[in-house]
């Protein structure tokens, strides 16, 4: 009976909720409805130099950058913000009938942003190798575009199959190549060049984007350019390697010292405080403020795993 009183407390916090929403947005709707109008005219005003961001919010364009990076299986930003709705409404019902319902929500909330904060780990952990990749990757498509004579669609297809042993470098330059390839407008040409800049996410891979930009529609040879790219990253790889050396061994010690000191607190209470196995995972996951604690240590854990790949495994540019 007090399970059925909670799921009922929790839909009418729901409703009101939804029905305060509908009334604020009742208010607003009509100065929303001008705002989108101005906004559509200024849309139609713009030439077709853009393309691909008509009828694309930011939000949209952020994701489907970062699920082409990171998505081995092309995931869409429509599905994968449907994935994370549904995460979040299970989450909620799930923690509804032990919490508050802004506790609630806020471990929902919680929740639905891990998918997106795992992919930023990922996102960056791809940056790192691909930036540590591009020496060789630069060198290669140095050598290809002197070969074909500053035909860089033949270049990059050459670097495509010179640079098969490295498999970041690999991935990112075959989908450059498929957009390069499908057209011949501009627009898709700097869409496709964005793509692969978004994916290692330095300095010189958004400076080698604008030089295949170059290339590919002015024809203007870039030689020169391609070089001094070159000669800065042999002098950052140099400065990467000293620092490297000098930071290895603390990323290890803060990497384990949290999992260490959770499995020595679960042993010191089974062996020393002779509490039962079934008590503490009772109390750890079935009692609010042991769920709590749970969760904020992981959310903490995971925020310092994020800190530690961007500090310490910092990728290589200049």
């Amino acid at each position: 009976m007090q399970t059925i009183n909670r799921i009922l407390s929790s839909l009418a916090s729901i409703s009101v909720y939804a029905i305060f929403l509908a009334g604020v947005l009742t208010l607003v709707s009509g100065y929303l409805r001008q705002l989108g109008d101005v906004i559509g005219a200024r849309k139609r005003l713009r030439t077709a130099a853009s393309p691909a961001r008509n009828g694309y919010s930011s939000l949209i364009r952020h994701l489907g950058y970062l699920l082409s990076v990171v998505s081995a299986k092309r995931l869409s930003p429509a599905l994968f913000l449907t994935l994370t709705a549904g995460l979040f409404l299970v989450v909620f019902i799930t923690t509804a009938f032990r919490m508050n319902t802004f506790s609630s929500l806020c471990f929902a909330g919680t929740a639905a942003f891990m998918p997106y904060f795992y992919m930023r780990i990922r996102l960056e952990r791809i940056r790192r190798k691909a930036s540590h990749e591009g020496e060789m990757m630069m060198s290669a498509f140095l050598t290809s575009y002197l070969v074909t004579g500053g035909n860089v669609y033949e270049a990059i297809e050459r670097t495509h199959r010179a640079c098969s042993h490295l498999p970041v470098t690999t991935a990112l330059i075959s989908r450059l190549l498929s957009g390069m390839r499908a057209t011949g407008n501009p627009a898709w040409i700097r869409k496709a060049t964005r793509e692969f800049s978004y994916g290692i996410g330095t300095s010189w891979s958004r400076t080698f984007a604008f030089i295949i930009d170059e290339s590919a529609i002015s024809g203007r040879n870039m030689t020169a350019a391609i070089e001094d790219i070159i000669s800065q990253l042999k002098e950052a790889r140099a400065l990467a390697e000293e620092r490297k050396r000098l930071n290895g061994e603390s990323a290890r010690m803060l990497t384990w010292l949290t999992p260490c000191i959770y499995a020595l607190s679960i042993a010191a209470a089974l062996f020393f405080l002779g509490i039962p196995l079934t008590n503490i995972i009772r109390n750890q996951f079935f009692e609010p403020t042991g769920f709590s604690l749970f969760t904020i240590g992981v959310f903490i854990f995971l925020i310092n795993r994020m800190l530690l790949e961007l500090t310490m495994n910092r990728k290589l540019d200049f």
